[in-house]
């Protein structure tokens, strides 16, 4: 779930607790805009046939599917989707998530319920819960698949819903089933959702519950978990729904079986889109927005949060570029560079996609690079991979000007050296619940899903995305780099494969 700024109203201030509060600087200041001015081409961007493929067909429709390979095994994938039956009643329909696994690399996909729901035993943490959302997927070193998500349950007559609770379900099978549940976090109280008349015409929360969860294996066998905390601290005062979030923290040394107490990286903001990642000196990052602190309605403050002592201690800096909801946050595992995407809204309502990237740990930034541009606003963040030797690889949806219901998903590759190489993966995707949902959001392009996924496997990634006519195909592919000249012991002048 998510919570579009411009329907709730501002009025906190961001106060960063922890921890040592920095700032980040660019280096030089003036963007290059690869759009108008003929950028150079990078290594050859292809897609592996089929190209796209489709990886699961919903009786309805398909949101968010996120996407993790093996590390291990680069034939084994594993894909969290939410699925959505069309029932016309969207604030109580029944959502679910699945787990869609491959073991071939993609040829062949199965797909399984996560656990859960008034068919388990009455003893497990996911019995009373009838709809799922939020997941994200991945796997440890040994092969364990870790499954983060939302759950939450209907209170009878359907008027809203027990707060989320944020679990984290275990498979030991490759993600065919989930034995092991773990309730991370159990929200208290209720919630009203989207389309009920209610305060400010968006989500009403009495109490408090987590949400938009980003779960990440390290190289090391850790589980690292951030989530925000939504909190509503006065129920008598429906004016102050949504003023009060934390940034969550937490990690698992036992597979995922225990959690640390949450570490909280920020409080009394609109908090929200986090991402985790490490590398392989064990530095951890958690990026993510805060609506409030920024300086213009439109856009949203990007933070990063980084420990280099496995949590215990945190230093949290703002970063020197805003965005709208569109952004994501990508680390080199192997030397540590860091790479931003931001959406900046100008005055004339247009947004721009920029790619920023640090080689000193988020201290100063490179120029930004326009990469895309988009005639308004939305809510589908791109994604972004940092591949070894500098090379960044992103896929988003870019609206096709002619319809605000049609999409393209477009992969990118840019090279600090050589440039950039786009590919379309999938053209005119439709919104398929546009119609229901502008009257309350005022905004066509929100439910093609809060995020996707983009995972590397030697020298490839295998992108998902929300796909089809109707946004009922769980759509993917396999992407390769080709790397614009010969390597350095190849006089032969002929592409070689990416160093991915």
């Amino acid at each position: 779930m998510i919570f579009p700024k411009r329907l709730i109203g501002a009025g906190a201030t961001i106060v960063i607790v922890a921890i040592v509060l920095a700032s980040s600087t660019y280096v030089g200041a003036r963007p290059d805009d690869a759009l108008t001015r003929g950028h150079p081409k990078a290594g050859e961007l292809t897609c592996e046939a089929p190209c796209p493929q489709t990886a699961y067909t919903a009786e309805g429709r398909v949101r968010e599917p996120h996407v993790v390979v093996d590390p291990a095994n680069p034939n084994h994938i594993v894909v969290g989707v939410q699925e959505q039956p069309i029932t016309g009643n969207l604030a109580f329909e029944e959502r679910w998530l699945l787990s869609i696994v491959s073991f071939d690399a993609g040829s062949s996909w199965t797909s399984h319920r996560l656990p859960g729901g008034p068919t388990e035993d009455a003893d497990h943490p996911l019995f009373s819960m009838t709809r799922m959302t939020d997941p994200v997927v991945t796997i440890l070193p040994d092969g364990t698949v870790a499954y983060a998500g939302l759950a939450y349950g209907s209170l009878p007559p359907p008027v809203a819903y027990r707060a989320t609770a944020l679990f984290v379900a275990l498979s030991f099978d490759g993600g065919l089933t989930y034995p092991e549940v773990t309730i991370v976090e159990q929200g208290v109280g209720v919630f009203a959702p989207l389309g009920l008349p209610v305060s400010r015409g968006t989500i009403t929360v009495v109490g408090a519950m987590p949400d938009r969860p980003w779960i990440h294996a390290t190289p090391q066998g850790k589980l690292l978990l951030a989530w925000s905390r939504l909190e509503n601290p006065d129920p008598d005062d429906p004016a102050r729904v949504q003023r009060w979030m934390a940034m969550q923290f937490s990690w698992s040394v036992d597979r995922g079986r225990t959690w640390t107490a949450p570490v909280e990286l920020a409080t009394a903001g609109l908090l929200a889109f986090t991402y985790v990642a490490a590398t392989d000196d064990g530095t951890w990052h958690a990026s993510f927005i805060d609506s409030i602190a920024s300086e213009t309605v439109s856009e949203d403050a990007i933070f990063l949060a980084t420990s280099h002592d496995m949590g215990s201690s945190w230093s949290v800096r703002r970063m020197p570029f805003n965005t709208t909801l569109e952004y994501a946050f990508a680390v080199d595992s192997a030397d540590g560079s860091l790479a931003f995407i931001s959406a900046p809204q100008a005055d004339d309502g247009r947004v721009t996609l920029y790619l920023h990237r640090s080689t000193d740990g988020g201290h100063s930034w490179s120029n930004p690079l326009a990469i895309d541009v988009r005639e308004s606003a939305g809510s589908m963040p791109p994604t972004l991979l940092a591949l070894p030797g500098g090379t960044l690889l992103t896929t988003f949806y870019h609206p096709r000007p002619d319809d605000p219901h049609r999409f393209d998903h477009v992969a990118l590759a840019v090279d600090p050296r050589e440039g950039t190489s786009r590919l379309t993966l999938e053209s005119e995707i439709t919104d398929a619940i546009a119609d229901e949902l502008s009257p309350v959001l005022g905004d066509a392009r929100w439910q093609l899903g809060d995020y996707f996924g983009l995972s590397r496997s030697g020298d490839r990634a295998f992108a998902v995305w929300t796909g089809g006519e109707a946004g009922e195909h769980v759509s993917g592919a396999w992407l390769h780099v080709a790397c614009p000249g010969p390597g350095p012991d190849d006089r032969s002048g002929q592409r070689r494969a990416c160093p991915f």
